[in-house]
């Protein structure tokens, strides 16, 4: 685990990995449901910006700030990224304006009533390393240990390999 990153590194590693899970860490009774986003911004602050799609109980139902979480990940990727943060609801025109600048498509659903964008000030961003696998066996070996478990049991194939053993001693 790697902590203590320039927002330029995770700027790129995001951008790499490009969908994450959101979740909503609050107490609260009434919580965002758990979505996966894609096409999230990071600022020069280090604030993450993202949209989801809003939800059907009225915004005022819900706190404005809560605490998330965002797991980061992409199938075959040797990294994943996991923030911590708090996230609000973005409701502010100035700080609207500034999200809407940065994607025309998501400023258009976000105007169509769609979506609501919620920023996440991160207190915590760690990145993981997971160890490349190591495909030590060809698909033929594999195929074998396939059809050996798929059609002997355990003690059946010891007894069909001592069989073997003791046959080819013969020869």
């Amino acid at each position: 685990m790697t902590t203590n990153l320039p927002i330029s590194f995770l700027q790129e590693k995001i951008q790499e990995l490009q969908t994450a899970l959101f979740f909503d860490d609050s107490e609260s009774l009434l919580k965002f449901p758990t979505h996966v986003i894609a096409g999230t911004e990071i600022d020069v602050e280090g604030q993450l910006w993202f949209v989801i799609p809003k939800p059907l109980q009225q915004l005022g139902a819900f706190n404005h700030e809560f605490h998330a979480k965002l797991d980061f990940f992409k199938k075959g990727k040797e990294f994943y990224i996991k923030v911590l943060g708090k996230a609000s609801i973005v409701i502010n025109s100035d700080e609207m304006e500034n999200f809407m600048a940065t994607s025309e498509e998501m400023a258009q659903r976000v105007k169509d009533g769609e979506m609501i964008v919620i920023k996440v000030v991160a207190t915590s961003i760690d990145f993981y390393e997971t160890p490349a696998r190591v495909n030590s066996q060809t698909w033929i070996e594999k195929g074998k240990i396939q059809f050996s478990n798929l059609f002997l049991s355990a003690h059946n194939g010891l007894v069909f390999r001592e069989n073997m053993n003791k046959s080819s001693s013969h020869v």
